[in-house]
């Protein structure tokens, strides 16, 4: 290959690779529009629908499909549901905890009324205990088992 061929060569394959290098930053050019079109028509997604048709139709056309759109509408359309769902469990969690406090406040109210009523008959149950085994001590048994039991 003489000096000529050579010189032909070399300037054939720069144009090549700078042919290549042009093509390569108008495709990151265009990915990187693509992405910010996709971020702000997510953004109009999550705020307004009508408006995200809007923008679509004026600014996204050229870089995102129809069926893109659609697939971004439906996953918008879905992150609300679960966002929507999220707080509706939230709101009834919320009323649940309500309701299970105050069940147990009432409950622990309701047995110290019990335990003091029980405090306030055991010394007048045993008073009559004694008065069973002093008058008719084979019956004692039988009143302890029906009144005192759940106090003595």
């Amino acid at each position: 290959m003489n000096n000529q061929e050579w010189a032909h060569f070399r300037r054939l394959e720069t144009e090549r690779k700078t042919k290549l290098l042009r093509e390569k930053a108008v495709k990151t050019r265009h990915v990187r529009t693509k992405q910010a079109l996709l971020k702000k028509l997510r953004e109009h997604l999550g705020q307004d629908f009508l408006a995200a048709d809007n923008f679509y139709q004026t600014k996204c056309t050229e870089y995102i499909s129809p069926d893109e759109y659609e697939t971004e509408k439906n996953n918008a359309k879905r992150r609300e549901r679960e966002r929507r769902e999220k707080e509706r469990r939230a709101r009834e969690k919320s009323i649940l905890l309500k309701k299970l406090r105050k069940y147990a406040a009432e409950r622990i109210e309701k047995e110290r009324q019990e335990k003091e009523q029980r405090a306030k008959e055991k010394p007048i149950l045993l008073k009559k205990l004694r008065e069973h085994f002093e008058q008719d001590f084979l019956a004692a048994d039988n009143f302890y088992q029906t009144k005192c039991t759940e106090y003595i």
